[in-house]
């Protein structure tokens, strides 16, 4: 009865913390945005927000094959996989086999990150119910996790990754997982863990990843300390390793993540990676508007500003726990006491490990290096897999606001609770206004996209071709040449992609210019070329025709 009771507890929890994430959502981006068919706020913003959905216009264009995921219109004559897209490949593959009874113009990017808002606030009060007792301030502490500065930073300019209650699935997976649970649930759980990474985005599969690997170690040490069976428990934390790399690497190969000769490999590890500046460094947003120097300008990537109120409440705490440790100097009761909680340690182990990952391997603090830590030529490769290692720190900025309410609820008396946290909420909502104040202006107005094709004489002379054939082109003219490739059922030879094949790209190029200099040009393309530098006499195959900063040639007559 009593698990029932408590699973019926979770349940409305779960679903109160959605409400609450969809209410957020309405608050700083509207509803506008809901609207399937409106695309324009997706064309007017950031590059790779427009990566996303015209990865997934082509993605639905192109014809049913296997691996699933595979993209036949971009970089035509190679196919890629929407997960090189960033267009969050389950739903890109959910809303395709719905494509039948969709709207000839339609995008999910508003829907979902009302979904992924809504799940931040489900998960955020289910870990923080977990921990706390009061409800009021599981509640009020779900707001902090809703509105996080890296989800802000991230929806709608890299959309999955401001899926970040996959982290906090994974937490719920460690920490209400319970005593006796047969091993093939913890495989089962664990390998739709490691499924579910690679639908959403394979960044979080390391993330995720080590809080299993931690949640695998309290199996072992809990065994050892009650007696049980060390190396049975170790066996079973190796099949729930395996199960998770399995489905993450089945999940790989059937949306064709291996396809197409992109590596996996990205290279400049350490470029991308966090400031140890990062828990109080705004970047210019927040409030106050400051902005702390940073050893690379990509370190924004390692963006984990707390928000004022929580550094508030984190400082009130630090403040008290000083006064203890002087009143009672329990110094030599902290091995004790971690030896009992265990499970404190290895959150606290797991807190400053990604600190480490994300921060190095050239740690800094503002504009200084602090210390390179060399990485041996094969370690270095398999970094490079994740260079951006920065947004590793997201899993150390959960932990971190996570303890933050579990020690003020143990720390501070009911009364002082209750002011310190409604101030913190207060001074916090202060500090996300004026980014929430942008956001609301940009998607809440209404907005209008026109492709640079889109006008008569260009439509005159695109007429019933079926290819784009970029010989040269801004990547802005890429990016409208692909939309406009969508809209009208063409091909494009070239696209910008999260993992770059520009080598095949360049030899293809190569083949189609050879094309030209025999006058073999291609009746269905359209070739596009930049003004600068460019004959026309070169081509004399192709009748051309001036489009601003480039030349557009389609074959002679």
């Amino acid at each position: 009865m009593g698990s029932v009771k408590e699973k019926n507890s979770n349940i409305a929890f779960f679903l109160t913390g959605c409400l609450m994430g969809i209410l957020c959502f309405a608050g700083v981006y509207g509803v506008k945005i809901l609207n399937v068919t409106y695309d324009a706020w997706l064309l007017n913003g950031d590059i790779d927000l427009m990566q996303h959905y015209i990865g997934w216009g082509h993605f639905r264009n192109s014809p049913w094959s296997f691996p699933f995921g595979l993209i036949t219109t971009l970089s035509k004559p190679y196919p890629m996989s929407v997960i090189y897209t960033d267009s969050i490949p389950a739903v890109a593959v959910f809303f395709k086999f719905l494509s039948p009874v969709l709207p000839e113009t339609f995008q999910y990017f508003g829907l979902y990150g009302c979904f992924s808002f809504a799940m931040q606030g489900g998960t955020a009060m289910l870990l923080l119910k977990r921990f706390l007792h009061k409800r009021w301030l599981i509640v009020l502490g779900t707001f902090f996790f809703i509105l996080s500065f890296p989800i802000l930073q991230r929806m709608y300019y890299h959309t999955a990754l401001a899926s970040q209650w996959v982290i906090l699935l994974s937490f719920l997976l460690w920490f209400y997982e319970k005593e006796g649970t047969p091993v093939y649930k913890k495989c089962i759980k664990w390998g739709l863990m490691g499924f579910l990474c690679v639908a959403v985005h394979s960044y979080f599969l390391p993330m995720t990843g080590a809080v299993m690997l931690f949640c695998i170690l309290e199996q072992v040490i809990t065994a050892k300390k009650t007696g049980g069976n060390i190396k049975r428990n170790v066996t079973f934390g190796i099949f729930q390793i395996g199960s998770f790399c399995l489905a993450a690497l089945f999940n790989l190969w059937i949306l064709g993540g291996f396809y197409g000769g992109a590596s996996a490999i990205g290279g400049g590890i350490g470029t991308f990676e966090s400031n140890l500046n990062t828990f109080y460094n705004p970047l210019g947003g927040g409030i106050t508007g400051i902005s702390l120097p940073l050893y690379y300008d990509f370190q924004y990537e390692g963006f984990a500003y707390l928000g004022l109120g929580l550094l508030m409440l984190l400082l009130a705490i630090l403040i008290g726990g000083i006064g203890l440790v002087i009143i009672k100097r329990p110094e030599e009761k902290i091995v004790t006491y971690f030896k009992i909680h265990h499970r404190q340690f290895l959150i606290l182990l797991l807190f400053l490990l990604f600190i480490l990952l994300a921060s190095g391997p050239i740690i800094t603090w503002n504009a200084h290096k602090i210390i390179a830590i060399p990485l041996p030529g094969i370690v270095g490769k398999i970094a490079d897999i994740f260079r951006s290692n920065g947004r590793m720190i997201w899993v150390s900025l959960y932990l971190l606001m996570l303890a933050i309410f579990v020690c003020t609820e143990r720390m501070m008396r009911q009364s002082v609770m209750i002011i310190a946290v409604v101030l913190s909420l207060l001074i916090q909502v202060l500090d996300l206004s004026p980014e929430v104040v942008k956001k609301q202006a940009y998607f809440n107005r209404e907005q209008s996209h026109t492709c640079v094709w889109e006008n008569a004489i260009m439509q005159q002379i695109m007429g019933d071709k079926t290819e784009f054939i970029l010989i040269g082109s801004s990547t802005q003219l890429m990016m409208d040449s692909a939309y406009y490739a969508m809209k009208h059922g063409m091909s494009i030879n070239r696209f910008y992609y999260a993992r770059n094949i520009d080598d095949r790209i360049d030899m293809q190029k190569e083949e189609y210019l050879r094309e030209l200099s025999d006058k073999q040009a291609r009746e269905d393309a359209v070739y596009v070329f930049e003004q600068e530098g460019f004959s026309e006499a070169a081509y004399p195959d192709l009748v051309c025709y001036e489009a601003g900063d480039h030349v557009v040639g389609v074959k002679r007559k």
